[in-house]
Parts: structure tokens; C-alpha cells; sequence
């Protein structure tokens, strides 16, 4: 099954975490959110308001959060699914 597909059905609790994932990945860039939005289209609004647990992700916006972490969707998804603890 395709990691995005999977990813698509978590419940919201793992949904902030992901949000704050985000974040942290984010800001170990040395990117403003501002900065980053900008540099890869991404509407600064809803980029804050998903990284602060108040909005859902669209693809759209996951496919260039991950570009501009350098990374494919599945990757960063990936990344993320191996640092949190599921049980």
C-alpha cells in the first residue's frame, strides 16, 4: 500500500504530532516560517496553522513542505513515522 494512503487515515492525535514534526524539521533549516513559505509556495497562513495543530495538511502542501525539507512525501512521512512511538 502507498505510505501517503496510509497516512491519509490517522487519527488527529497522530495528526499533531505530525504538525509539530513538521515544525521542528522546518526550523532545523534555519527558515523562518515566512522564509520557507515563500521559497516554496506554500500559503504562510495555512503552513502556521498546521504546524500549530489547527488545520489538516492537503497533499498539495505536504508535497512542497517535503521539497523544500529535500525530501519525497513518502520520505518525509517515512522520517516521521520512524521518530514517533506508536504504542
Amino acid at each position: 500500500m502507498n505510505l501517503f494512503l496510509l497516512y491519509v487515515i490517522i487519527d488527529k492525535m497522530q495528526h499533531l504530532s505530525l504538525g509539530n514534526y513538521t515544525r521542528e524539521k522546518r526550523k532545523a533549516t534555519g527558515k523562518s516560517l515566512n522564509k520557507f513559505a515563500i521559497e516554496f509556495d506554500i500559503e504562510s497562513a495555512s503552513l502556521s496553522r498546521f504546524e500549530n495543530n489547527k488545520q489538516d495538511i492537503k497533499f498539495g502542501m505536504l508535497v512542497k513542505v517535503a521539497r523544500g525539507l529535500g525530501q519525497t512525501p513518502s520520505q518525509f512521512l517515512a522520517d516521521y513515522e520512524s521518530s514517533v512511538n506508536w504504542h
